[in-house]
């Protein structure tokens, strides 16, 4: 994205300055950055499986440290990052997941085996020293994953701040499409890279050169960033006030006077959103998103092998595609969110309308995909489905940040944390329909049906006011 695609709204007379810019391919970055360390261990793990000795389950075991904090951690990072703000949480988390991942290449060997194997013995009396070294390995693997999921818990949470701060209601959007869509391109570097590069060095200097972007980002962000954008040498005062603009044109007072603050922080309303029918609605569909994307991201490949008859290396090859048509997908729904936003005025369809009109085109692929039997046409017709599911990211994004008020840290980690619910449960639902069935039908329709069920969480979300106006418990619902 170019400083002229923000630029759009300027007054002509002292055209705005482009810090905003940067404040995205910041952001952007951190997100692909994030991805690649996250799933390039998916890549590698047999190859460390092979070297450390481990069994499928107990790498799994190990891999799954990073979900459980990540799911975990959602909410306490989001509260910290309004606590303290962005500047600082986010470089404090880049540096801490990335310092994960570049220690990573230490299981089994030098200073932590030499200190980790004899308390693996004092906690397991009678084990010999090949399975103390062995479960000192398994161990190093699962903390280093706990704290790398801790780290990035509040990356996206804290990036709802910023984007709250530095852009306009009419460029959220946009924004969060491409946030989105560098999620995926850091998934797909992931995918490539690894591969090529376990080819000519080591796993463990690997993983300690994914880590080196991280922590560079993270002095950057501190070095350069600040948390509101008058207090930046780099903003002029025409770019302040597009910032502070809202959908209608008029100057948003939230965003009017953003260093004008008494330092205590605001309580989040926590009984007045779980009142708030809105909030019920944007965390259902997270949820149901969620679960639908881990089919990509789990099963797919499988499912490929089992009904249409697709080679290991062809089906990892063919799952790519949704991943890039959600990518693209993410990135021009948000510019048709804030277009629609921009042009109307109507918040309720630049948000609202698009992502139902995405999640019934998805679900509507899906089935379609049921009488599809070439293997190339059904990921076609699927990676369709991925690019609809797509449109709603976006909208999910930017309705957290508009309607989050004060608390749009909290608020968008407990839609995020509703999201990875989904993503932790339809994983282990797949295979017990399949095994139950013997067959990958039902599978295919219900992936369709969590779709469907999100449509209709979309249509019931009126994206207007603040979660916490819109409660059951105040006076303004």
């Amino acid at each position: 994205m170019t400083g002229s695609d923000f630029d759009a709204a300027a007054p002509p007379a002292d055209p705005p300055s482009s810090a905003r810019t940067v404040v995205l391919i910041s952001l952007c970055a951190a997100a692909a950055i994030a991805y690649v360390q996250r799933n390039c261990i998916g890549v590698a793990e047999s190859t460390i499986r092979a070297e450390l000795g481990m069994t499928k389950q107990q790498m799994g075991w190990a891999l799954s440290g990073f979900f459980l904090t990540y799911s975990l951690f959602q909410i306490p990072t989001g509260w910290l990052g309004e606590r303290l703000g962005p500047r600082k949480t986010l470089s404090i988390y880049s540096a801490v997941w990335s310092g994960a991942t570049a220690i990573t290449g230490l299981a089994g060997i030098g200073i932590v085996a030499v200190w980790l194997v004899p308390l693996v013995m004092r906690i397991r009396p009678g084990i010999d020293t090949a399975a103390a070294s062995l479960l000192a390995a398994i161990w190093w693997l699962y903390a280093v994953r706990l704290l790398s999921g801790i780290g990035q818990a509040g990356l996206f949470p804290c990036s709802a701040v910023v984007i709250s701060q530095w852009f306009p209601q009419s460029q959220r959007a946009s924004v969060s499409g491409w946030l989105g869509t560098s999620q995926q391109v850091g998934a797909i570097i992931a995918s490539g890279l690894t591969g090529l590069l376990l080819a000519m060095m080591d796993w463990r200097v690997l993983f300690a050169v994914f880590a080196l972007p991280g922590l560079i980002w993270a002095w950057f962000f501190y070095v350069w960033f600040r948390d509101r954008p008058r207090a930046h040498t780099a903003v002029n005062a025409a770019e302040l006030s597009l910032i502070s603009r809202s959908a209608d044109g008029s100057v948003s007072s939230d965003s009017e006077q953003p260093d004008e603050t008494d330092g205590t922080p605001t309580p989040t309303p926590w009984l007045a959103l779980l009142a708030s029918p809105p909030m019920w609605c944007i965390c259902g569909q997270q949820f149901c998103r969620g679960a639908g994307y881990m089919f990509y991201a789990s099963w797919f490949p499988t499912f490929l092998q089992e009904t249409r008859n697709v080679s290991v290396t062809k089906s990892g090859l063919l799952t790519m595609l949704p991943l890039i048509a959600s990518g693209i997908g993410s990135a021009l729904a948000g510019k048709l969110s804030d277009r629609m936003l921009s042009a109307t005025g109507n918040v309720r369809a630049a948000r609202r309308n698009v992502a139902v009109a995405g999640m019934f085109g998805c679900a509507l692929l899906i089935f379609a995909a049921y009488f599809v039997q070439g293997a190339n046409t059904v990921v076609l017709v699927i990676s369709g489905g991925a690019f609809c599911a797509a449109l709603a990211g976006p909208s999910g994004y930017a309705t957290t940040i508009d309607m989050g008020g004060k608390n749009v840290a909290t608020i968008f980690a407990t839609m995020n944390m509703a999201g990875n619910a989904g993503a932790t449960i339809f994983p282990i639902v797949v295979p017990a329909l399949q095994t139950s069935t013997g067959s990958w039908d039902l599978v295919l329709f219900v992936f369709g049906g969590v779709y469907l069920i999100a449509a209709i969480f979309w249509l019931l979300l009126n994206p207007v006011g603040t979660f916490a106006e819109r409660s059951l418990l105040s006076d303004q619902a």
